[in-house]
């Protein structure tokens, strides 16, 4: 056992929710039906001729972040595309309050910050010029735009970005600016791109990837007056200016769309992409061995980073026993984002390595009641329905258990390579007392 609490320090900061790096990232290709980000994503950019607009989903944490982060290196070092990346919630959009514009605006903003034009000529800094005069008040700006310097503009931009993203009036009036000039704008940043992408092939650059990240985040909306959901009027509704910037797009979107509106997801944008879940256990509820062994390697490779002898035999020394280190994967259900929390949990209640029994079950009754806070009184049955048949109706409100992780969704592939859908409750839900009443409930009827 170690008592060292330094140790146990490392480790705990090991935990923290992070995409991964490649010293700890690990191949799940084999536990995720087949699914490999180049496949899926990637060599629809590297081999179309024109450019290409994609929705990338999946459970939230699940691993989307760090598979862009792949993505990227690959198209910049391997297909010589030059990207640019952003998390949308960090400083772009409010993800309670989010519209296509602010999407628009934030693909806008982080192009003109990473590609510097080497010409006098902005398309979209002159667009912006001619309209200052209604923005510089969103912007809480009194400068004359025309004065300032390239750097200045920028920074202008910015401070019209920041407030479009903290004030909920700034919003709603900049959306109205952006909306009557929706058409000047894309085509403003098509200008942009098109003289962006010249420059860049000049220094042997092929073209311009634009990856919006973390627009899954965007909080479901559906209001009284409206017939449609804030999620459809982004992507359905507004799906021709989302496609509408001259150059390869990825927007992340969320997982319930994306599974519920599939069909109409595929006709505007082409084959859905979602990121499954690890599988743990078969359809049949048979254990999945190579889903355990995957989890228990993201665990041993950021054990490894820190404390490599504890790393050499993670289930007695990191764990009090084999069965133990099993159950924590289990219980994450395949999701690895909960597999991080759930061993940053039981380190919360340790003191001396291995982690206990006690710590363990600290951690998945603090998880376990999270859902059991969560769900409504009429979702049990739902839920109970899902774990008997493996299958999710498309109503609202059975999407939106998709998004709140209450249900998870899962692919394998068949003999023929054939990746095969389907969907199970969350392990940390099955011991709570009203899904087991409800599902005894469903065996009866």
């Amino acid at each position: 056992m170690s008592s060292n609490p330094d140790a146990i320090k490392r480790i705990y900061n090991a935990f923290e929710p992070y995409p991964a790096t490649s010293e700890v990232y690990v191949h799940l290709e084999a536990v995720r039906g087949g699914w490999d980000v180049k496949r899926a994503t990637g060599w629809r950019i590297e081999r179309s001729d024109k450019p290409t607009c994609q929705l990338f989903s999946g459970h939230r944490g699940v691993g989307k972040s760090t598979e862009l982060q792949r993505l990227k290196q690959w198209l910049e070092d391997e297909c010589g595309f030059f990207v640019v990346y952003f998390a949308a919630d960090k400083v772009d959009i409010e993800p309670e309050d989010a519209s296509y514009a602010d999407v628009i605006l934030a693909c806008t903003r982080n192009l003109v910050e990473a590609v510097r034009l080497e010409t006098k000529e902005n398309p979209i800094l002159t667009w912006l010029s001619s309209r200052w005069g209604e923005f510089k008040e969103f912007a809480k700006s009194d400068v004359e735009f025309e004065k300032l310097t390239f750097e200045q503009k920028l920074l202008e931009f910015g401070k019209l970005s920041a407030n479009l993203r903290a004030v909920p009036s700034v919003r709603a009036e900049v959306r109205k600016e952006v909306d009557a000039n929706t058409v000047s704008l894309v085509q403003a940043v098509n200008e942009f791109i098109e003289l962006a992408t010249q420059q860049l092939q000049k220094k042997g650059k092929r073209g311009i990837v634009i990856m919006a990240d973390n627009l899954d985040r965007i909080s479901y909306i559906r209001r009284a007056d409206d017939a449609r959901s804030n999620h459809e009027q982004i992507y359905l509704d507004r799906s021709e200016q989302m496609k509408g910037l001259n150059c390869h797009v990825i927007y992340t979107a969320p997982i319930a769309l994306v599974c519920s509106r599939g069909v109409e997801v595929e006709a505007r944008y082409g084959d859905r992409d979602i990121l499954p879940m690890v599988v743990m256990q078969n359809r049949d509820g048979s254990l999945n061995a190579e889903g355990m062994a995957a989890m228990r390697k993201i665990i041993r490779l950021r054990v490894e980073l820190i404390e490599p002898e504890v790393a050499k035999a993670i289930e007695t020394q990191l764990f009090e026993s084999p069965e133990l280190l099993d159950r924590v994967c289990e219980m994450s259900g395949g999701h690895v984002r909960v597999l991080i929390q759930l061993v940053h949990k039981a380190l919360n209640w340790t003191d001396v390595l291995p982690i206990q029994k006690r710590a363990v079950g600290r951690a998945l009754g603090a998880a376990r009641q999270i859902y059991r806070d969560s769900i409504n009184y009429e979702d049990w049955e739902q839920l109970a329905r899902v774990y008997r048949t493996k299958m999710l109706p498309r109503d609202n409100r059975s999407q939106q258990l998709l998004a709140d992780r209450c249900v998870l969704q899962y692919f394998e592939e068949d003999e023929d390579g054939e990746p095969n859908e389907w969907f199970d409750v969350h392990p940390l839900i099955l011991k709570i007392d009203q899904f087991q009443a409800a599902l005894s409930a469903g065996e009866t009827e």
